[in-house]
């Protein structure tokens, strides 16, 4: 398993926007689907104008559909922004290509090969993925699925939910997810235990704290007061003038 970091995954999709294939790698990215999955999407599962997507079916090598069978992985995700946008440019772009052949069809994959039947992960891989990752400046190693794990890392990493990170990826149960990002989880508990302390020791204000100044609930300052001989001469010396 590897995990493209946050400036890595940024150069991956900047370097991959412009070209025939640059909306399904910014949905791998963005969504966290397996490839199965965004391969077996087909326009009817999208709805650009909420912003979601539902997964259905998958994209088989032999190119062919098959529905989902895994409860857990029939489910609607939210889209991104972007990726709205992205999605939208290619829909329109596939529209007038169908004008232009005499086709009308809108049941084939989002992102379909020349006859509407799934692309193929390892040709995705081979032909596409290893370019990409030559032209931003990365290791060519990553597969297919490795941006899916990306995804999850970057979730996990950013404080979400593992439960609702489980149910974006369509996992069984959240042990599931916990296990395989095991990796993330040191990061996941030095976060929390920062957010608790803010919780217990919060600085007067609101503010952020002042390091070094916090103080444990329960501790008073000290205040030293003067008291013996010297105090007792500044005294009288102060009651002598008073009488002058």
């Amino acid at each position: 398993m590897r995990s493209l970091s946050p400036g890595e995954a940024s150069r991956f999709v900047g370097a991959a926007r412009d070209g025939r294939w640059g909306a399904l790698f910014e949905s791998a990215v963005a969504t966290g689907l397996r490839p199965s999955e965004y391969l077996g999407l087909k326009w009817d599962d999208v709805v650009l104008r909420a912003g979601q997507g539902t997964v259905r079916r998958l994209g088989r090598a032999d190119w062919t559909f098959q529905e989902t069978k895994a409860p857990k992985s029939r489910r609607t995700i939210p889209l991104p922004a972007w990726t709205i946008h992205s999605l939208t440019a290619r829909r329109v772009k596939e529209e007038e290509e169908r004008r232009l052949g005499g086709t009308s069809r809108q049941d084939i994959g989002v992102f379909a090969g020349e006859g509407g039947q799934p692309r193929g992960a390892h040709n995705l891989l081979k032909r596409h993925v290893k370019p990409i990752l030559k032209a931003a400046g990365l290791p060519e190693d990553p597969r297919l699925y490795d941006l899916r794990h990306t995804r999850a890392t970057l979730l996990l990493a950013g404080g979400i939910n593992p439960r609702v990170v489980a149910e974006r990826l369509g996992h069984s149960s959240i042990m599931l997810t916990m296990d395989s990002y095991s990796h993330v989880l040191p990061t996941i508990q030095a976060e929390a235990a920062g957010r608790v302390e803010a919780l217990l020791y919060p600085q007067p204000g609101g503010g952020g704290h002042a390091k070094g100044s916090r103080e444990r609930p329960g501790a008073k300052r000290a205040t030293k007061q003067r008291t013996g001989p010297r105090s007792s001469r500044r005294n009288d010396a102060s009651r002598e003038i008073d009488r002058g």
